[in-house]
C-alpha cells in the first residue's frame, strides 16, 4: 500500500528477489541449498530467512506491512 495515497500497489519482482537474496546471503544459504523443515535448526533458518526477506522488502518499499489494517485495504 502506498502510504501517501492509501492505494494498493504491486511489488516489483526484482525488488522482492533482491530482498530475498539479501536474506539468503545474511544466513549463509546458497541458492542450491536444501533445508529440512523437520530439522529444528533448518526450520529456524527458514523462518529467519523469511523474516529478514520481509524486513528487507519493507525497507526497500518504505512500508511496514504490519501497519496495514483491513479497513485500509
Amino acid at each position: 500500500m502506498n502510504p501517501s495515497t492509501s492505494a494498493g500497489e504491486y511489488i516489483p519482482a526484482a525488488t522482492a528477489q533482491t530482498a530475498y537474496n539479501s536474506a539468503l546471503t545474511k544466513h549463509g544459504i546458497l541458492a542450491a541449498s536444501t533445508l529440512d523443515l523437520s530439522n529444528s535448526q533448518d526450520r529456524t533458518t527458514v523462518f529467519g530467512v523469511l523474516e529478514d526477506a520481509i524486513t528487507n522488502l519493507e525497507n526497500a518499499l518504505g512500508v511496514k506491512f504490519n501497519a496495514t489494517t483491513n479497513s485500509a485495504i
